[in-house]
């Protein structure tokens, strides 16, 4: 299985917010201003999840001293260090891990697919077919080259959200960045109070591949073929759909080279007489 190591501090409306995906837990802290603190721990090995929220004074002081210091990334991995050190500073779960066979309150399987194809079509342009690249002529033989670029997707993981869950626990539980949460989902809240989500809802987690083919056309035959595959997530929301890397890419060495694509489609053409 593909993973890495994410650790990331934002601030986001006067909100710092951690957020350290490893392969054992994730974990996601939110801190106010006002010294309210939310934080949600997801243990991947013994797949529960925990989370606590605080409004303690103490922490307002701490929030104003960062702001002045920006020394946000030590305070934030000495409070990761005290909570593995300690994990009954958080309380017992308060949202349970449901999957796919969730009932969907967001949309139909088609409204989430159109979201999806949404998100990819913004990134790397709207799916095609055919389309035409150039053409060589060589040994007597003119190759046209042709190219066809499409989406796959299926359902990976789905999350049932409870109306009240807290930024951090979501981020946590869906192991996605808390500003990904925010483009997705519907909170409702504020800096004072915190943000939560807003209704009932289920999120769901697709498989989303980018394919590219490439087709050699010599006379009536198709002698020569090249492809790539770019392979990612999706993460879907009331709100919307936001494409994730997985950073892995297969694509045969000859892909980016139109020219002897066509070249060796030719050849194959001569050498092996479609």
């Amino acid at each position: 299985m593909d993973f890495s190591p994410t650790k990331e501090i934002t601030c986001i409306n006067d909100v710092y917010m951690y957020y350290h995906d490893t392969s054992e837990y994730t974990l996601a802290i939110n801190l106010y201003p006002s010294g309210r603190i939310e934080i949600g721990r997801n243990d991947k090995l013994n797949q529960s999840m925990n989370q606590k929220i605080d409004d303690i004074d103490n922490l307002s002081k701490q929030y104003n001293e960062l702001k002045e210091t920006q020394d946000v990334k030590t305070w934030f991995d000495s409070l990761e260090l005290l909570i593995e050190r300690d994990e009954n500073i958080l309380d017992d779960s308060l949202i349970k891990k449901t999957y796919s066979d969730e009932v969907n309150l967001i949309s139909s399987d088609t409204e989430i697919a159109k979201k999806i194809d949404a998100e990819l079509s913004s990134i790397f342009g709207s799916p095609y077919s055919n389309k035409y690249l150039g053409k060589l002529t060589s040994q007597g033989y003119t190759a046209y080259l042709y190219e066809t670029m499409y989406f796959e997707r299926y359902k990976h993981n789905s999350w049932f959200l409870n109306a009240g869950s807290t930024l951090a626990a979501v981020a946590s539980w869906m192991a996605i960045p808390q500003a990904t949460a925010l483009r997705i989902i519907t909170f409702v809240g504020s800096v004072a109070a915190g943000y939560s989500v807003y209704k009932d809802l289920t999120a769901n987690q697709y498989y989303a591949n980018i394919h590219n083919n490439k087709t050699v056309k010599v006379g009536a035959d198709y002698p020569y073929r090249a492809g790539k595959s770019q392979y990612g997530y999706c993460y879907i929301g009331d709100k919307g759909a936001e494409y994730v890397s997985r950073n892995k890419v297969n694509k045969d060495s000859d892909f980016d080279n139109n020219t002897l694509l066509m070249q060796k489609g030719i050849d194959n053409q001569i050498n092996y007489g479609y």
